[in-house]
């Protein structure tokens, strides 16, 4: 199940990608936010995602579905900004 929800991801990633690469340039720089994301939430579950809870879960989309997007939107949903994970990477650091 890991490898095909892996398939999947890296497959829908490629897409955005290629979707991407046809913008302008101001448009490529305004979504890299969403690419370093995008990229990230794939390579998560090509390193090492093991839940088969979540596993379970992201099996039972619709192939139709666009199964990044949904894993991009929760992100943005739960999202408290870069800000914090830098104060707390610089945190960690000084300790």
């Amino acid at each position: 199940m890991k490898e095909i929800i892996k398939e999947r991801l890296e497959n829908e990633f490629k897409t955005y990608k290629e979707r991407v690469l046809t913008l302008d340039s101001q448009k490529i720089f305004d979504k890299s936010y969403e690419t370093a994301i995008k990229q990230e939430i794939a390579s998560s579950f090509t390193d090492g995602l093991n839940d088969d809870e979540v596993l379970e879960f992201l099996a039972r989309f619709d192939s139709t579905e666009k199964l990044l997007d949904y894993l991009y939107d929760l992100w943005l949903d739960a999202d408290g900004g870069i800000d914090s994970e830098i104060f707390d990477t610089l945190e960690m650091e000084l300790q």
